[in-house]
This record gives C-alpha cells, structure tokens and sequence, in this order.
C-alpha cells in the first residue's frame, strides 16, 4: 500500500533529524505540527538513550479515519494519518489525537531502529541495508540484518508503544493514554467475567480476537502496565528494550531476565493472575448494584454500530462482517438480519425518523481526485484492494419511500436529520485539512438542488450533532482538554447556548426522546461507559439508565418510548439489545472505579542491578516548540536510490 497516493503534491519539511512530508496545500497549517514532532521525537530519544536517527515522517490526509505506522524494514519511516478517531474508537483522543499518535509511532521506531543493533547485524545492515525477505536466501539474510528488536511478538511492540503514550501523558487529563482508557479496560474486565482471559501463550503469537485483531494492543498494555506497577520503581521499559534488542531475533522469553531477574514466561503469568484478581475486585464493584439485564441480539462475530428504530420495530445498523465487509442491516426483536446493499461507514451510525427516513455516512471505497484516468471530482467507487483503503465519506439519505440519495459532499461524518417543509435539514461533522473539522448543516429538498454546507460555530471539537425533534434546536458533544460537554443550541443563534452535560471523558451517541423533553446519551466518566438521561427542566443531572459490566456506546428509544436499543458489550464483542423503557427500574446511579496507571500490584525488587540507570520517562515541555521552517517543494528524483542489496536464489 502506497504512503502516499499517485498523484498527490507534497512538500517537504527539514526538521532536525525529521524529513517530513505533508500534502503541498496543507503546508503552512502543519508547520506547527511539524515543530511539535521534532521536539517530541527528539524528547523520546534522549529519554530511550539512542540518537534521534534520520527518520522519514509522512503526513497523510487520505483517509477519514485516524491512525499510524511504522516501519524499519527496509527504510525507517513513519506514517500518520490526519484525520480523527471517532469517540467510539478505542484509540479516540478527544483534545490531541495527533501528539499521542506521534509519540505511539515514535516509541515503534525507537523501539526497532537499527541504532540498537551492533556486532556483525550493524555491519551487515551498513553494507546491505535491511533486507525484505521473498525467498529462501534473502529470509536468511534478512534474518542477520533486521533489528532484532522487530522481531520480537506483537503484544510486546504494542504494549511498549501504548505504554509510551500513557506514560508521557498528562496523567490529570482524561485523555492520558490507552493504559487508562475505559475501553480497554472494559476488554479485561468482561474477559475476567466470563473467565476468558487468554493464557500468556496466546499473547504472544498475536490473539486475533475481539473485535478482529486488536487483542495484542489490549494485551500488550495489560502486560505493561503490569510491569510498570511491578517494577517501576527501578527499571523502566527502556531498560526492557535495551535488554531484548541483544536477544538474537525471535527470542524472546529470556529478554526480561537480566534487568528483572525472571523471564516474561513467569512474568506473565503473574501479571495474567493479579489482572484477574483486580478486574474480579471491580466487578464486585460494579455488582453491588442491580446489573441491567441486556441480552444479545447479535451473533459475536460481528462488528455493529449505533442503531436506529424503523416503523416495522426493527433496527436499522451498521453491520461489519467476519470478512470486514460493512453494510446497512435491518435485526428484527428476535435477531435475525437482513443485510440490505447499502455500504456504510465501519461502525458508524444510523438515524431516523418515525416516518421511516433514515440517514448515515458512506464510505465505499473511493479514488481520490488526481487518481490517473480520473475526472476531477470523479472519486469513482472501487472495491479494489489496492484502493480499498483510500476512502472519503459521504451522507446517504433514504426517504420513508425506500429512495435513497446521496448528498453532495466529501468526508462527512456522524449526520442527522430532521424534516424541514417539504424537505430535511441535514447536520453533520466534516473532515477538513490538518485534521480540524467542523460541524456544518445545510437543507435538502425533496426535490431540487441541495442547498450549501453552512458551519456552525462550536468551541473544542464537535460530535455527534443530533436534531430536538418539534424545531427546538440542535444538541451535539464538544471535546476538548479537560473533557466532554453536550450543549443545545438554535444553528441560527449558536451563541445562545444550553449546556446539558459535561464529563471528565467521553460523552457519546445523544438521542432525543419523541417529545423533545430529554435525551440519551452514553458517557464513560464512572469508568464504565453507560446510558444515562438528561431532562431539559435539569440541565447538567445525569440520571443513569444502565449499570453494565461492559460498555453501552448508545441507547435509542423506540418512537413510542417503549424500549430501548443498546449497543453493549461483552467478552464476545460489540451487541445489539432491545431493554423496556422503565424509568423506575433504571439504577439513577452507577458505581465509579478506578481505571489505574500503572497497575496496583506490589512493587517487586529486581534481584540484578540494573547495567545502567534506569530511564525513567521526563516530562515533556509544557510549552509548545517553534513551528518549523518552511516546507519546500518535494522532489523526489534525487532520492532514488538502492535500498539494499541482498544474496538472492
């Protein structure tokens, strides 16, 4: 897969040890980014005690989802995508998504860089680079001259990179690393519920379960911030690096031996039994108030996203297959599924009306515009693999008829909709340069041109827009530093505004009642993510509608009010469920517990010294570094050269 599409203008920024390379048009928007990520590079480096070595840093904007990589075979480079996570992402940051995903990928390269190697491997890379391996020859080459660090299992590489982040973070904010995020936490505690916490054995090759792949992240963070409760008082993952960089490639268990005295084999198995033991201390926790009683509608090998209600009861949602394929399905009070041809955007969010309109984002695969053999603006829909992950969103809208329409405009998010005449008002969250976004609105007529995109002032970052039905409004969630707030305002007088929830954490998914006089939303400020209600007479109470031991990500009601649709979770994955609307069984409150960095288990003394002092994370500069200097035009010809050389058959 390309770092960068064909076609596509960039610059070219020098920064220290960083070349950088953003899309020409977003230059001078990145220039502070770019100095931030010199500075953070550096930082990371002195504190991982090896020089900040040339690296090549790619700032994408291809994508309209988050996310990173790193790679030191057979170039050292690192690609980081602009565009946010979403709230319901497990690696949603809802002030700097782009800081902590650097430092993340920073940690990777650190982690694996050929400055770790010595001896005959850091001759051999010197004379033939590192060697990608696609026979037998060039595999036993490859094998002498990859880092040995790269070799070592997935869990680990993605634990040390998440323990990087939630070390590094500022441990007052609500947004400090996926080490104390409520939906990793979550993956344990339902893992320990349903006595399903995978043997250390099963960490190590990378489990590909729950929900499809992502285990060694969830995994390797446990096991890290185990060892960071256990032995943080002396050693530090650095020292741990150091120690498995002089393991020969693909051994691992003997590399904690010398810094901690044990091999990762027992230390895993003590950090699998004092996670157990902590996670069954908070389930006690959570129990101790009545559980709400969700039962799954939805098979566990799917993936599905926020539900909406259709006049026939069933649920229009968002559903990924085991095969990663996404469409629209309708799941009926019994559960079974029919999937309609609609594609839509992977766990996003469908909406209605009670006349059976609904609304979501799309994002079949799309070839950006300067794609060759394109038309400008053509973004022609592909189900390519080769492009498959080059997508750019848009809104699908289905009147009660059943005709669907697609609205005019790219990288949208998160809509919703309401009827305005004889047409809708549409609102949604869209994408721009630099990873910003905006929360814009604009009418749709029934028939007739669509009218223009029109933002609406918002302070953070805005989610989540969701109409009050009767004309009364729009209510949508702002992230920022210290948190979430839920706010309602008229789009025409946004500065008239009424604040109706505000929590250190995540606020998720609102949805108005039918007459307009509260709302449901989902918020994760106890530790658990639940649904809770809001009354427009009491603005800022939070009354609790759910009390689960996984995670409710978002609570619809029925048109009538009779129900409610969840989507839950439990060791199995993400569900659907249908519960009675009965406001006098709903728990008011729920426990709070403590998601803990590091892990509270008993500091253990290393029985052999340390070869060195031990590298403790700094703290990172409180002020932001210069911007860097100005992008140059990128030319790339003069770069063109051999990677490597290798021995081949």
């Amino acid at each position: 897969m390309p770092l960068v599409m064909p076609g596509t203008t960039c610059a070219e920024f020098r920064e220290g040890p960083l070349r950088v390379l953003v899309p020409r048009s977003q230059a001078e928007a990145l220039r502070p980014l770019v100095g931030r990520a010199a500075a953070l590079y550096r930082h990371l480096a002195h504190d991982a005690g090896v020089p900040a070595s040339p690296l090549t840093l790619v700032l994408s904007d291809e994508l309209d989802e988050h996310n990173g990589f790193s790679s030191v075979v057979p170039d050292d480079a690192v690609w980081v995508v602009l565009a946010p996570a979403p709230p319901r992402s497990g690696i949603f940051d809802g002030s700097d998504h782009l800081v902590r995903t650097l430092t993340h990928e920073f940690a990777h390269h650190l982690s694996n860089t050929a400055e770790r190697s010595t001896g005959l491997r850091r001759v051999l890379q010197m004379l033939t680079g590192r060697t990608m391996p696609d026979e037998p020859l060039s595999m036993l080459w490859a094998w002498a001259t990859i880092p040995s660090h790269a070799t070592q299992p997935s869990f680990w590489h993605e634990g040390l990179a998440q323990w990087v982040e939630t070390a590094y973070a500022d441990p007052a904010s609500p947004w400090a690393g996926r080490g104390r995020d409520s939906l990793t936490h979550m993956v344990w505690r339902l893992d320990a519920a349903a006595g399903a916490i995978p043997a250390p054995g099963d960490w190590r090759p990378g489990y590909q379960q729950w929900p499809f792949g992502n285990r060694p992240y969830l995994y390797g963070v446990a096991y890290t911030r185990w060892l960071e409760g256990a032995f943080g008082g002396r050693a530090s993952l650095w020292n741990l690096i150091d120690a498995q960089a002089d393991e020969p490639p693909f051994f691992f268990d003997a590399g904690a031996e010398a810094p901690l005295g044990r091999r990762h084999q027992e230390l895993l198995e003590r950090a699998r039994a004092d996670l157990l033991a902590e996670q069954q201390g908070i389930l006690a926790q959570l129990r101790s108030r009545p559980l709400t009683a969700a039962r799954r509608l939805t098979p566990p090998d799917s993936v599905f996203g926020a539900p909406a209600w259709q006049p026939d009861g069933r649920l229009a949602a968002v559903h990924v297959d085991p095969f990663g394929i996404d469409r629209v399905a309708l799941v009926d009070a019994a559960g079974a599924i029919e999937r309609t041809g609609m594609r839509a955007t992977r766990g996003g969010e469908v909406r209605a009306l009670g006349d059976g309109s609904y609304i979501y984002a799309d994002t079949a695969a799309s070839l950006p515009d300067g794609w060759p053999g394109l038309e400008p603006g053509c973004g022609a829909c592909q189900d390519s693999n080769e492009v498959f992950l080059f997508t750019r969103s848009r809104i699908a809208l289905v009147d009660a008829s059943g005709r669907s329409r697609v609205l005019d405009g790219r990288r949208m998010l998160q809509p919703d909709l309401r009827r305005d005449g004889t047409g809708w008002q549409v609102a949604a969250v869209r994408l721009g340069p630099a990873g910003s976004q905006q929360l814009v609105r604009c009418t749709v007529p029934l028939d007739g041109p669509q009218g223009a995109w029109e933002p609406i002032p918002v302070q953070g970052r805005a989610w989540s827009p969701a109409w009050r039905p009767g004309g009364g409004g729009l209510a949508w969630v702002e992230t920022w530093s210290g948190g979430s707030r839920l706010v309602l305002a008229d789009p025409d007088r946004p500065g008239e505004r009424t604040l109706l929830a505000e929590v250190r954490g995540r606020l998720l998914h609102p949805v108005w009642q039918a007459d307009g006089a509260g709302l449901f939303v989902c918020a994760d400020h106890s530790g658990v993510a639940n649904a809770y209600w809001v009354s427009l007479a009491r603005p800022g109470e939070l009354v609790a509608v759910t009390n689960t031991v996984g995670g409710v990500l978002a609570c619809v009601p029925s048109p009538d009010g009779r129900e409610l649709a969840l989507l839950d979770h439990d060791a199995r994955g993400p569900f659907l469920a249908r519960i009675a609307n009965r406001p006098a069984e709903w728990p008011g409150t729920v426990p709070a517990i403590t998601l803990a960095w590091p892990a509270p288990v008993a500091a253990e003394a290393a029985p052999i010294p340390l070869a060195q002092a031990a590298k403790r994370p700094t703290p990172l500069p409180a002020d932001p570094p210069p911007a860097a200097a100005p992008a140059q035009d990128y030319h790339g010809l003069p770069l063109i050269r051999p990677l490597y050389l290798t021995p081949t058959t």
